[in-house]
Parts: structure tokens; sequence; C-alpha cells
């Protein structure tokens, strides 16, 4: 054990500033004897799983500029979109563009730069100057401000007239206004448009009562997949899946909402994946932390929620 009172004062202080330390950090982590802190086994299970609907639709991906058609249909749809050409007759915002070609350019630094034409309906043409060397690295899907009609064409035929399962409850009104909406919510799919900047594609659908509503909707590849389809809709019945929830707990779940005394399925279900989960243990109790992008945190012991902030 060490003495505190037979050490020089400046070596004393060090000890005591480390001893404190070690107090409050013992106070306040609320998980102890724990040499490190991870995503837990099954939840790195669940995390790892590809699932249905990540299958149904794997095959919607963009399209390298290498195999593009001349003819390919782009819509612009950044206000900003002026910016993206050089020189540009004018400012294509709206405006349907086809794909006419591409050429190549040296940069100062003896690098190749790809350069893809594109023409609107009365002939102007827009040039893009891209960051890569070779038309291969060009996706269709990772253009700025421009929406792939093709990939459009090909969600709407995949989807129109199909009856899917809600997983958010951001819905929107025709007229594009929030409406008050509800998960794992019955509906079918009227058609598949064109939508923002950030998310391509609206999806539109009636629910039971034959309202429409739509949600917007990114792809489900790349870096610019934040919204993608899994996370929206579910191919099959989840209630049927989850037959073991109580109605309560499933209105809750309906609704997004969560109470202390759900599982961490329950919240999953409710909330969606975590971005973050850290697992320990607290003496007799194993501790689930889970932080969401927005915020959100969730504490659990032993499975079930005990505290949580949204």
């Amino acid at each position: 054990m060490i003495s505190v009172k037979h050490l020089t004062r400046p070596v004393s202080i060090a000890v005591m500033a480390l001893l404190a330390g070690l107090v409050l950090q013992s106070c306040f982590t609320g998980i102890e004897h724990t040499g490190h802190i991870d995503l837990s086994k099954k939840d790195k299970e669940i995390s790892r799983k590809i699932s249905t609907e990540e299958a149904f639709m794997a095959d919607i991906k963009g399209l390298s500029a290498d195999r593009w058609d001349v003819g390919r249909e782009f819509r612009v749809v950044g206000e900003r979109s002026a910016l993206l050409f050089d020189n540009p007759p004018g400012n294509p915002y709206g405006v349907k563009l086809k794909y006419a070609g591409q050429t190549e350019m040296q940069t100062p630094a003896g690098t190749q730069r790809v350069i893809l034409i594109f023409t609107d309906s009365v002939g102007r043409t827009f040039k893009y100057q891209s960051t890569k060397q070779a038309p291969g690295d060009i996706s269709s899907t990772e253009l700025p401000m421009l929406i792939d009609i093709d990939l459009v064409r090909q969600l709407n035929d995949k989807l129109t007239g199909r009856q899917l399962w809600t997983k958010t409850s951001d819905w929107l009104t025709p007229a594009g206004e929030p409406a008050t909406g509800r998960k794992f919510e019955a509906v079918t799919i009227t058609g598949v448009v064109g939508g923002s900047e950030n998310l391509p594609y609206s999806v539109l659908f009636k629910d039971e009562t034959g309202q429409l509503y739509f949600v917007r909707m990114s792809q489900t590849e790349g870096t610019l997949a934040t919204r993608p389809f899994h996370t929206l809709f579910s191919l099959s019945d989840p209630r049927k899946e989850y037959s073991g929830i109580s109605d309560e707990i499933w209105q809750k779940i309906r609704r997004g909402n969560i109470s202390t005394g759900m599982t961490k399925q329950e919240c999953r279900l409710a909330l969606g994946a975590p971005a973050q989960a850290e697992s320990g243990r607290d003496f007799s109790k194993t501790i689930d932390i889970w932080t969401y992008a927005n915020g959100i945190y969730l504490r659990f012991e032993d499975g079930i929620l005990v505290d949580f902030r949204k």
C-alpha cells in the first residue's frame, strides 16, 4: 500500500490526483470490471446479417460511365447545378439531360480527368468535369445534382403494385407536407418518381384506407445510401414475425415510441438500429448502451431498457 506521507510533495500530489481520477472513473462510467467494451456478439450478428429487403434490391445499382449508351437520361435536381458544368449555356435545374459521350483532359499535374458531355432538348451542350481518371470509376448514382432516370424506371417497375409494410413513420402527403405516419402499416406501392438532390427517389403508396402518401428514398448502395429501401419497407408483415410482443408494446413500436421495460429487440423495432452500441458488465449485470445519430441514448441492463434520453 502507498503511504502518501513518505512521498515528496510533488509526487504525493500526483499520486492523489491519480487516485482521485480512478475513484471518479469508477463512480461515473457505470460499467466496471470490464477490460474492453464492444458491440455484443448478438448485436454484431444482427449488424452483419443481410436482410431479405437488401437482397431484394441488390439488382438495382448504378451503372459505370463506360457502360452508358448515348441517350441515357438524367434529371437535374440541384438548384446550383450551373456550378456543376464548365461554362454552361444556362442553369439546367429541373431539365432532363441526355448523355452524349465523353472525352478526357490532362490536368497541370499530368493526370487524366474524364469529362462527361450532356445535351438538353434544344441541343445545348453541358460538360461535367469529373474527378475520376477512368469512366469505369464513375457511377450513375454518384453524380452530384443528377438523378439517373433509368434507375427510377427500374424501381418503378419493381415496386409498383407490390404490397409492403412501412418501417418508418416519416410519411409525406402528395403536396409534400409531413403526415402522421405509422410503422408496420400495410401499404400498396403506386409508383416511383424522381426525388430531391439528397434523396433521389420518391416512393408513392396508398394505405389501407386509400389515402395517398410518399416517402423519400436514397439509393441502396455506395456512400450516399443514407435512407435505403430496407430501412423504409418490409416485404412481409412484421407482426407475424414478432407475435410474442404484446399488443400494447406493438402500438408503441408503431408510433416510434419506447418506454422502460422494453427489450432490445422491441427498441430496435421502434427506433431502428443504433449508430453505436457498447456492451460490458457492471458487477452481476450486463450493460448495453445504444446511441443514435439524432442524440437518442438508451441504457439496458440484462437486455431490458432501464433508462433513455430522446
